[in-house]
């Protein structure tokens, strides 16, 4: 609209100059008609004593048709060069205002064809990182993964589908199992060097003799290294770009470790993306107990071991995968033990929830809410940190994580707000906790002065 209303008046502006030039000009012709008739006039006046009435008695009407015939003339030539030139004039001032945007259009067309380059090309390295196609849904491979990994009910299949998709986001992965400070291959995906889910049972490295292995598993956290050895793979080992273990977490302790790399070829690791699926399984083990109740998805009872074990890992059989390639490798005493207690879900609640609270959860639906409670919170916090890297980077750094966050992490509130009951509000803010935790790494000034606090007080 206000395109238009600046063409109009360049064009008014422009015709208004024109026939105001016209104007001039016609002005002077017909004052010099004019000046000519009052000259006739005043001499008929002055010598009209020696004429007589005949002789002037048509003279009046013969100068009143001349000049009648004149002024129509006049105008007439007027009209027709006024038209003509608003007609020139807009003529030009409509060409000359196309060729101004036309030319603002050219520089808009190259920018917006610069902009979709460089989209496609953002797309296309998404894709090569984290097995994605330039024209699918960034978000559908991760949900269906982590839909399926949640749908498992045994332990044996929960972990066998975490390394079948977690193929999607690193070209070679290795599934290890924590056992008496040593790592003990278990599943292995993506490698051509001879390394299967056969041979991968040979390996038994020592925690301690292997920095990026233990570095996870002691940090409770997802460690890295680039453009080196890590000596994870034994003889199968050789130097990689980019590397990557991430532990899987039961109950505060790294029950396994999931080991990936980018091989030898041009493909990436998709940290981030790993580290979500290792969330979400260990929050399906941690499950397994209160789930084996639900009569829809009953859960094995393994075996119990033939003598007693530490309190560590129990293994429901020798730890040995040749003859049941598919069995569970005894990764916490959770998915074995019964259903959890009360005093258990104390023991695995967040530090910060009152005991108070967490003693009032009698029943086995409210301890059950309250777990689901806690891992939609991690779910959604962890999805707010795979999609926001870098700017989670920088707000820890700025302490400003809340501001450069805002709309997705208010989103997330209130999906959590509507997921999770009234009972479980009033006693926990998951959501805050996994916040705090996830993206500020424990510290409260991470997140930012404008970051709103707990919904429930924390004692």
């Amino acid at each position: 609209m206000s395109e238009n209303q600046t063409w109009q008046e360049q064009l008014q502006h422009r015709a208004g100059d024109l026939v105001a030039r016209r104007l001039g000009n016609l002005a002077e012709e017909l004052q010099t008609v004019q000046t000519a008739l009052n000259g006739i006039r005043e001499r008929l006046q002055v010598g009209g004593a020696a004429v007589t009435a005949e002789e002037t008695s048509g003279l009046q009407e013969c100068l009143d048709h001349a000049r009648y015939t004149a002024i129509q003339e006049v105008e007439g030539g007027y009209q027709a060069r006024l038209e003509q030139a608003v007609q020139q004039t807009r003529e030009e001032a409509t060409a000359q205002v196309r060729q101004e945007y036309e030319a603002q259009l050219q520089d808009l067309r190259a920018q917006l064809e610069a902009a979709q380059s460089n989209h496609s090309g953002l797309l296309a390295a998404a894709g090569a990182v984290g097995g994605l196609s330039s024209g699918s849904q960034p978000y559908s491979p991760l949900r269906a993964a982590i839909e399926e990994i949640d749908a498992q009910r045994q332990q044996a299949d929960i972990l066998s589908t975490l390394v079948q998709h977690a193929a999607q986001y690193a070209p070679r992965v290795v599934f290890f199992v924590i056992k008496s400070g040593s790592a003990i291959g278990w599943k292995a995906s993506g490698f051509t060097n001879g390394l299967t889910d056969e041979t991968v049972r040979a390996l038994n490295l020592s925690l301690h003799a292997n920095p990026l292995l233990n570095d996870a598993t002691t940090a409770l956290r997802a460690a890295a290294s680039q453009h080196a050895a890590t000596g994870v793979l034994g003889s199968f080992d050789s130097a990689v770009a980019d590397a990557v273990a991430v532990p899987l977490v039961i109950r505060g302790k790294s029950a396994a470790v999931l080991y990936a790399d980018s091989g030898s070829g041009d493909g990436g690791v998709n940290q981030d993306a790993l580290e979500s699926l290792m969330h979400v399984t260990s929050m399906a083990i941690e499950l397994l107990p209160v789930r084996r109740n639900q009569p829809a998805a009953p859960v094995a009872q393994p075996t119990p071991p033939p003598a007693p074990a530490p309190p560590a890992p129990i293994q429901a059989t020798p730890f040995a995968f040749k003859a049941e390639p598919e069995e569970a490798p005894a990764v916490s005493a959770s998915v074995v033990a019964p259903a959890p207690t009360v005093a258990e879900v104390k023991e695995a609640a967040p530090a910060s929830v009152p005991g108070s609270n967490v003693a009032t959860m009698q029943s086995d639906e409210e301890v059950r809410a309250h777990n689901d409670a806690r891992r939609f919170a991690r779910l959604l916090v962890s999805e707010i940190k795979l999609y926001n890297e870098q700017k989670v980077i920088e707000g820890r750094r700025s302490h400003d994580l809340y501001e450069r966050l805002k709309e997705d992490i208010d989103r997330s509130r209130q999906m959590y707000e509507k997921r999770v009951s009234a009972s479980v509000a009033a006693k926990f803010d998951y959501f805050y906790d996994e916040l705090l935790h996830t993206l500020g790494e424990g510290d409260p000034a991470k997140l930012g002065s404008g970051c709103p606090g707990p919904t429930v007080p924390i004692n």
